[in-house]
Parts: C-alpha cells; structure tokens; sequence
C-alpha cells in the first residue's frame, strides 16, 4: 500500500447535470497525482467527524478541536445565520451549580445512562469544584459534542434537565436562553 498526500482540492468542475464537482488532489512520495470526489455522506460529513473524533483522542487540549468547532460554526452562521446555538458550557455549569445539592452522582449518572446513548467524556474545569457539578458538566458537554442536530441536542438536554429537576424548577428554563444574559450563543 502506497501511502499519498494532500495536493489541493478544486471546485472549478462540473458533474454532467450540471452541479459543481468537490475534487480532492493527493500526490504520493514518488510524484504521481490522484484526484478524489468524495461521496457526500460517506466522505465529507463522515471524515470531517472522524477527524474531529481522532484529533479528541489524540490530543485532547488540542487547538485543532477548537479549529473544528470554529469551521462547524462558520458554516452553521453561513446556513442559518442570526440562529442562536445553544450555549452548552453556560447550561452545564448553571445546572451543576443548581443540582449540586440536589441529586448524588449515582443519580446523574443514572439518569444520564437511560437518556443519553454514549458514554461521558471528562471536561475538567477549574472553577468546578463540586463532583456533581463536575459530573454534570461532562455530561452536558459530552451531549454538545454528538454528531446530532442542534434539535435533536436540546431536545436530550431538556430530557435530562426535566428528569433531574421538579416540574417548578427554574433550571427548567436554562435550554429556552431564559436567564442566560441574552444571546445563547457558545
């Protein structure tokens, strides 16, 4: 197996329908050329995830995952501009702190197992000093890294939240930006 390398990639084409063709160009150690076009579902969308899932476990802290995250952004400002994210890290340590007394780290955990379908990744924060909010934040931060739609997201986070708190909780409010000084964005 010969191992190639990335040339550049070209959007000058066109497929004989006439939609403009995505061309990846790869050269090898020994100078020969080849030309790539992904598949839409298998090759751009998944390799960019598995990317992003490899840097993770490569390098944790790594700047690149923050590269990732920055270029998701960009093109979901591109798609939806003006359409608020949903700030996870605020949300995360807003319920720890609210649930820190509340619910036991057997319980969070539970109740995460039978709402989310992964594992949590750890997502140590300084200013966290309490393990049931620790073990929230992982959990709500492990949810905001899924490959899912920001709808399907929020609707899990709520199932969480409502699980963990009673039904005239104000942490119910938290997926809605109530609270959460304005913009959700994050």
């Amino acid at each position: 197996m010969r191992r190639i390398f990335f040339d550049r990639y070209d959007s000058s084409g066109k497929f004989p329908d006439g939609r403009v063709k995505l061309d990846v160009y790869f050269k090898s150690s020994d100078g020969e050329n080849y030309v790539w076009t992904p598949d839409w579902e298998k090759g751009t969308r998944h390799f960019f995830l598995e990317a992003y899932r490899i840097e993770k476990l490569n390098r944790p802290e790594s700047p690149e995952r923050e590269r990732f995250k920055q270029v998701a952004k960009e093109v979901l400002d591109e798609e939806e501009p003006g359409k608020p994210m949903i700030n996870f890290k605020f949300i995360a340590i807003q319920l720890g702190e609210g649930l820190k007394y509340q619910a036991s780290v057997n319980e969070i955990n539970r109740t995460a197992s039978a709402i989310f379908d992964f594992d949590a990744s750890s997502h140590p924060h300084s200013s966290i000093t309490s393990i049931r909010s620790q073990t929230i934040y992982d959990w709500v931060m492990s949810l905001s890294e899924q490959p899912l739609s920001d709808e399907r997201k929020l609707q899990l986070l709520k199932n969480f939240i409502d699980a963990l708190t009673p039904e005239n909780s104000p942490l119910r409010k938290l997926p809605k930006g109530e609270g959460t000084g304005g913009e959700v964005n994050g």
